[in-house]
Formats: C-alpha cells, structure tokens, sequence
C-alpha cells in the first residue's frame, strides 16, 4: 500500500492486459472480419476506486494493410473492422495498447485464417413408389406398394 496515495498515483501505472478476438477466425477473401480488443487492469490498485483504461489500441493486421489506432470506449473495448483481399493460411492479428498515464502498454494477439473459397454441402432427398407384383391368386393379380426414402 502506498503511503502518499496522491503522489503514487502520478507515478505508477497499472499493468495492462489486452485479448483480441475475431468475429470469424475462418473468413473466406472478401468477408467482413470484425476484431475487438478488450483492455482491462491485470492488477488494479487496492487504493484507489477501479478504473478502465482509456486512450486507444492499434491493429496490426496482416493481408489488409492495416496499422490503425482505434479509440477505447467506456468498457475498454475498441473494435476495427476489414475486409481481406488475399488469402493466406494462419497469419497473427495484434492489437497493441499505448501506455497512459494511469495504465501501462500492453499487447494480445490472434490467429486469423483467409480462405480463398468456402465450401458447402447439399442434401438432396428423393421420395418414391415402387409397384411390386406379388402373385397371381384366382386369376388376378396381386401387388404391393413399397416406399423408399434416399438421402
């Protein structure tokens, strides 16, 4: 515990802690990928009421071209949307957090893979009745109807 609270909080700074997420680690080029990063206070003083980190994280986004600074809300989230224009298999998303005079700089990171081309599966299911001739009994014939399902 500090014993001149005023004077420790000029000088101190909290540690910080970034995670960093994507609204689609798989993405195909041309779809939207939204990343957010979350700042919290790894380990908030004990002395004063807790605090968000304020001021801004930036994005280093390989495959779009992206190095740009995203202010943080009042929850210590900032968010930053792109588009890809090329594939790639894996490549490492990060968002980097400038000190402030209340937290220290900090940085996370994810993996963001581009495809160039999705894939889907079709179903397709058939219905049919197949008239089957049983017998003949006292001159006449007999059938039977059996009904089958494809899928």
């Amino acid at each position: 515990m500090c014993p001149l609270k005023l004077l420790c909080s000029l000088f101190d700074t909290d540690s910080t802690l970034v995670i960093v997420t994507s609204s689609k680690p798989v993405a195909v080029v041309g779809e939207s990928v939204t990343f957010t990063a979350r700042v919290t206070s790894s380990n908030p003083p004990t002395w004063t009421p807790v605090q968000l980190p304020t001021g801004s994280v930036t994005f280093t986004v390989p495959g779009s071209g992206a190095s740009l600074p995203q202010t943080l809300n009042g929850s210590g989230i900032a968010v930053f949307t792109t588009t890809f224009s090329s594939q790639f298999s894996s490549q490492t998303v990060t968002a980097s957090y400038a000190q402030s005079t209340s937290f220290g700089a900090s940085s996370g990171s994810t993996v963001q893979t581009v495809s160039s081309t999705c894939s889907f599966s079709v179903i397709i299911t058939c219905n049919f009745t197949v008239v089957l001739p049983l017998a003949q009994r006292h001159g006449r014939l007999c059938h039977r109807a059996v009904t089958s399902r494809l899928s």
